[in-house]
């Protein structure tokens, strides 16, 4: 997927839909399928004739309203939207599309493929096309929006796991309320099979100091990204995050009481993005610092710290 999450065909060829550098924006790849920008965007309109290529979701963070006018059908439409107001459009032309006042708004593009892929695990999903919506009321939904963007401006340090669990729940709750048909989730309670399950975890273990997906994990069993994440959870009483997370620090434990490497090492070894967030888990989870922890333990090499 392109690292804008929003882009559009003009007839003259592909181009961003706004050019303004964004406040906060994903890097190519930071979730696999999903990117999200954080724009302040001066009045002004997208090109004349303008059609999306991926679905896009919008949570408006403007203070006062924003008129927002297009064309649809041949006649004019006009929306007022406010903080807290939801957009979404799928592979749509915008006609004459424009704000009359400075616009905030978070903007998360999900590809087509990847929409495709979360509604193959959902019963009559489809037609995985959103329905046209300006100034949708959905306080969950822009809840998720925000906390998205709260990992993504903390530099994502637990990796692509926390944010693409909550790209998927939102890319979930829309094809169930805001798709052009409407589907059933299947009610599985039962969890992952002990085989599934053990190839996972074993796989987990392998490759704990890579920056793991849900995509990954999910297809390496043969899973959409939804289902694996709904059935592990059942399987573990653990989200994949949070297992992923506990694993880490059991690793960087066993480390720090076995081995003489720098906590840095060791941070990296055990999949932590550095040594404060390391640091930063350690003193949540456990109360003490790494330092501190492997003074108790091994108190003998204090000075291999």
């Amino acid at each position: 997927m392109p690292d804008r999450p929003v882009l559009v065909d003009t007839g003259d060829g592909v181009q961003p839909a706004v050019l303004e550098k964004p406040v906060l924006t994903t890097a190519p790849g930071t979730w696999s399928g999903f990117a999200m920008e954080d724009l302040r965007l001066p009045a002004g309109e997208l090109p004349p004739q303008a059609t999306l290529l991926q679905h896009v979701i919008c949570a408006v963070k403007s203070n006062r309203p924003v008129n927002l006018r297009w064309r649809e059908n041949g006649a004019v439409q006009s929306q007022t939207v406010r903080r807290g107001d939801l957009l979404f459009r799928s592979q749509q032309e915008l006609i004459d599309f424009r704000w009359d006042r400075p616009l905030d708004v978070l903007i998360l593009g999900i590809g087509i493929d990847t929409l495709r892929s979360v509604s193959a695990d959902i019963n009559g999903a489809s037609n995985c096309q959103l329905v046209p919506a300006f100034g949708v009321k959905d306080p969950f939904l822009h809840r998720l929006m925000l906390t998205l963007r709260e990992d993504l401006a903390a530099g994502c340090p637990t990796g692509r796991l926390l944010g693409e669990s909550i790209c998927t729940a939102i890319a979930v709750h829309v094809l169930q309320r805001y798709s052009v048909t409407k589907p059933r989730l299947t009610d599985y309670r039962r969890g992952l099979s002990a085989e599934r399950l053990e190839l996972v975890e074993a796989y987990i273990e392998a490759h704990l100091e890579e920056d793991l997906s849900i995509r990954q994990l999910a297809s390496l069993i043969g899973m959409g990204s939804h289902y694996f994440r709904k059935l592990f959870s059942i399987s573990t009483g653990l989200t994949v995050h949070e297992y992923v997370v506990q694993a880490r620090i059991a690793r960087a434990r066993r480390l720090l009481q076995c081995t003489r490497l720098s906590i840095v090492e060791i941070a990296l070894l055990a999949g932590f993005s550095s040594q404060s967030h390391l640091t930063a888990e350690f003193r949540r989870r456990l109360g003490v610092t790494p330092a501190a922890y492997r003074s108790t333990v091994v108190p003998f090499r204090k000075s291999a710290v």
